[in-house]
């Protein structure tokens, strides 16, 4: 996981920050809204991010920490410098 080229290199995510608040659903969004979004994600957003991520089972820590980075790079909302 994480980017690569080829056998050159390989950048692996570091989720060390976000694991500790993968357990706490919106202490993982709250989170990933500072990181990615400015701290200014919308309501509705952040609602949907909770909805989806409250689907993971809150022992898969490392899972929900990846699906709440992966919402939010790819996340109209969070794409658009303000």
């Amino acid at each position: 996981h994480g980017l690569t080229h080829y056998n050159d290199y390989a950048f692996a995510p570091d989720y060390a920050d976000l694991l500790p608040l993968a357990a706490n659903a919106p202490a993982l969004v709250d989170e990933v809204n500072v990181l990615f979004f400015g701290g200014s994600m919308s309501g509705t957003t952040r609602d949907n991010f909770l909805a989806v991520i409250q689907q993971v089972p809150a022992y898969d820590t490392t899972l929900r920490v990846r699906l709440a980075v992966y919402l939010a790079v790819t996340c109209p909302e969070g794409a658009v410098q303000r």
